[in-house]
């Protein structure tokens, strides 16, 4: 085979071209062979309650990344500090009911 012969390939196509294909190529057969991956579902001990104030806590440290002034970060890290110690004070109890005592065991 000469030279000449390996530059008859497609010269239009660009290296990001490329990259795009390989990439879906790597993709597609990730996804047939291994799937993907699930989505971690809830603990089933926490109770509803909680989860509502869990999800507040969350939306709440959003805020706090997202706040520009140090006025309001510091306003938002009162509020997160709060919401977090209430969150792990209704964990704990939720925790404790579904446990097994370890002396039972």
């Amino acid at each position: 085979m000469r030279p000449e012969n390996l530059n008859d390939e497609d010269d239009t196509e660009t290296i990001d071209d490329k990259w795009e294909k390989i990439s879906e190529i790597f993709t597609k057969s990730a996804e047939e062979s291994i799937g993907f991956k699930q989505k971690q579902k809830h603990k089933d001990w926490i109770t509803p309650r909680t989860w509502n104030n869990i999800t507040i806590r969350r939306d709440t440290k959003k805020k706090l990344n997202e706040a520009k002034s140090q006025r309001l970060k510091e306003r938002y890290q009162l509020e997160y500090s709060q919401i977090h110690r209430n969150v792990n004070r209704m964990v704990r109890p939720d925790n404790e009911t579904t446990r097994e005592p370890t002396w039972i065991a």
